[in-house]
């Protein structure tokens, strides 16, 4: 069976876990629901180092599994 998620909603306030001169760490979470409107609640992790690497995780709350992952930010200029 396959199950359709849907957005349910915006996620969460963040919260700062820490910041150093090299990372800072933030955590969020996210509400949605499926199409028979049995929500799911997902908890995001970030971090984003000085040298523009960034890693998050996600862990659906009430399952053993989780989800990672890594990457580089590139900086742009705003436009204006």
């Amino acid at each position: 069976m396959t199950r359709s998620w849907i957005d349910f909603g915006r996620a969460g306030p963040g919260k700062g876990l820490g910041k150093t001169k090299s990372k800072t760490a933030f955590t969020w979470s996210f509400r949605s629901n499926d199409t028979r409107n049995r929500s799911a609640t997902t908890e995001y992790r970030a971090a984003i180092y000085a040298d523009g690497k960034i890693t998050i995780t996600a862990k659906p709350l009430g399952y053993s599994n989780m989800f990672e992952a890594r990457g580089t930010c590139t900086v742009k200029k705003a436009k204006g």
